[in-house]
């Protein structure tokens, strides 16, 4: 076998391998409620079409799910209509925006996303949710007053509460009360 050949296939090897150990760590870096690291009951069914079924009471990491309702019309939650509200305080770091009136639908709202991967496998993700992890303050007055000016930004590590997982195929975000800044750190321009 040639020089060139054994070096061609000692490369598409170590691609090879390189790859798998990426999806492989891919993999187990998502967590969602289906990871049997998550104490989560499978008892009484409340969101269908679910691999795991959720019941008000079942922890998963430091919150506990105290309530499943759908966002919108009557019946029981599906993955794409439902409303999972989360009790237990958590403490995540992520970065805030403080976004002025004029800035879309989030005008007004101050949020988080970017959150690093501690506290990204802290937060409850229901089964087939593929969105990134992020979430406004419910408690607007409280977080606009701690992320002052509007329009800033920057890295904050705080501590939530009452965290909302919604579900609808429409302009929804997660939310959670923001009970301290733990630290912060504003971006200068």
């Amino acid at each position: 076998m040639s020089t060139t050949i054994k070096w061609f296939l000692g490369i598409l090897i170590g691609v090879i391998i390189l790859g798998a150990g990426f999806l492989i760590g891919q993999k187990s870096e998502s967590k969602t409620i289906s990871d049997t690291s998550s104490p989560v009951s499978t008892s009484s069914s409340i969101v269908e079409s679910e691999p795991v079924n959720l019941k008000v009471g079942d922890k998963m990491y430091d919150m506990v799910i105290t309530a499943i309702t759908p966002i919108k019309g009557s019946g029981v939650p599906s993955q794409d209509n439902s409303m999972i509200k989360f009790v237990g305080e958590t403490e995540v770091t992520g970065t805030y925006h403080n976004y002025s009136l004029d800035e879309g639908m989030l005008g007004g709202k101050v949020c988080i996303d970017n959150l690093d991967f501690q506290s990204v496998n802290k937060m409850p993700k229901v089964p087939g949710d593929t969105r990134t992890t992020w979430f406004c303050f419910d408690n607007d007055d409280f977080a606009k007053t701690d992320f002052a000016p509007t329009g800033s930004s920057g890295r904050a590590k705080i501590l939530i509460d009452q965290y909302t997982v919604n579900s609808f195929p429409s302009s929804v975000w997660n939310t959670a009360k923001l009970v301290k800044v733990i630290q912060k750190q504003d971006f200068t321009f």
